[in-house]
């Protein structure tokens, strides 16, 4: 691209095809619906909470950011604030799971398990306490992203102590929201199971999605420019650090799980394994091991990788299909425990709502220059030497 007025063409196109993409992948995909709606709704779930991960756990990183005042903010500011502010697209998309919660959820249904059987889960599991309890969520979570934007961006920037109190505020609240979302809208795909730190496995996995999609679209923004935005080396190696983080801290939250399980040998505790680990689902388990923790945990090792443009376009790609893939792992067995069974509505919606997302990324992402070019507490001069 010649110029960032062309790249901001660029962005605007991406957006209008996007969305235009994505709302005919969607309308087609409902052909599904159809004729089995059921599986339609699994898609469906699996779809929207994979690019839901992209929107929390930046909200998420964002708060984290503003909280440390790393170097590395200035780059991935504006990207997150972006990816943050889909959180209205994706109220609205959550309004089939509302609508098809008997479908989904077996506590919903007393012909597939009768919870007066189990009188404390009888009370937390009801269809109107459970969309009680997700307006509330999703409501929390558009409130965090208006305030704190809304701060962010006010005359004082993120040097405004505001900022500072409202991220320090609004992550305790994100933390139990994100709690009850994970315990709602997935472990209750088995209602029968438990494990207290699932909802820590799930948010870091947001934040793991949502960091490798921040570095792609850092990577990517910062070579299209001309001249190109270099970012300087320490700036790189910081970002590449902190997903390296996140792959030791999912990959160490996702054994401590299983050594706890394992370690009680419980048979209410174990099933939930149990489906996860037999019919073809220990060898979606076997690449996950080694796409999502092995394969990137000693590419990351490398700083020359960690500075070098192809290798983390190809870390960060992976690691987003990957995770697709692992919340494939987590969701379907519940369903059908007995093969690994994908349908072509998963892929359908994943292209469709993922459509709807991008275009209203890119479409956020191209009203503000897309990295920070003046700050008091992010000097740009010491974290790129070209911006807007």
């Amino acid at each position: 691209m010649t110029d960032v007025a062309e790249s901001n063409r660029g962005l605007a196109r991406a957006s209008r095809l996007s969305l235009a993409g994505g709302v005919v992948v969607l309308l087609l995909s409902s052909v599904f619906g159809i004729f089995d709606a059921t599986r339609f709704l699994q898609s469906y779930l699996l779809s929207y909470l994979f690019w839901l991960e992209l929107t929390l756990g930046s909200l998420a990183m964002l708060m984290v950011g503003v909280l440390t005042k790393g170097g590395y903010f200035a780059v991935t500011r504006r990207i997150l604030e972006a990816s943050t502010q889909t959180i209205y697209v994706m109220a609205i998309l959550f309004i089939p799971i509302l609508l098809g919660v008997k479908k989904l959820y077996p506590w919903a249904d007393a012909t597939k398990l009768d919870l007066s059987l189990f009188p404390h889960k009888s009370i937390y599991f009801e269809p109107v306490f459970f969309s009680l309890r997700a307006v509330i969520c999703v409501a929390s979570w558009i409130f965090t992203a208006y305030f704190l934007l809304s701060a962010l961006n006010g005359r004082k920037g993120a040097s405004n102590k505001s900022a500072l109190s409202l991220s320090a505020f609004f992550l305790l609240l994100f933390a139990l929201s994100d709690t009850v979302a994970a315990v709602d809208w997935q472990m209750s795909l088995d209602p029968l199971w438990r494990s207290t730190i699932y909802a820590m496995v799930f948010m870091v996995g947001q934040a793991f999605g949502a960091w490798a999609f921040t570095l792609m679209i850092v990577k990517i923004m910062a070579h299209v420019y001309q001249p190109p935005v270099v970012i300087a080396s320490k700036v790189e190696l910081d970002l590449g650090n902190i997903l390296l983080t996140l792959v030791v801290l999912w990959a160490y939250l996702s054994f401590m799980q299983y050594l706890i399980v394992w370690s009680g040998n419980l048979p209410d505790e174990t099933t939930w394994f149990g489906k996860r680990m037999h019919h073809g689902w220990e060898w979606l388990l076997f690449v996950l091991f080694l796409f999502q923790f092995a394969a990137p945990f000693f590419a990351l090792l490398l700083r020359d990788v960690k500075n070098n443009f192809v290798g983390m376009i190809a870390i960060t790609g992976s690691v987003l299909i990957i995770r697709i893939l692992d919340r494939f792992w987590m969701i379907m067995p519940s369903f059908n425990p007995n093969a690994v069974s994908p349908s072509l509505s998963d892929a359908t919606l994943l292209i469709g709502i993922g459509g709807i997302w991008l275009g209203a990324f890119f479409w956020i992402l191209n009203k503000r220059p897309t990295f920070a070019t003046c700050h008091s507490d992010w000097p740009t001069a010491e974290v790129v030497d070209h911006a807007q």
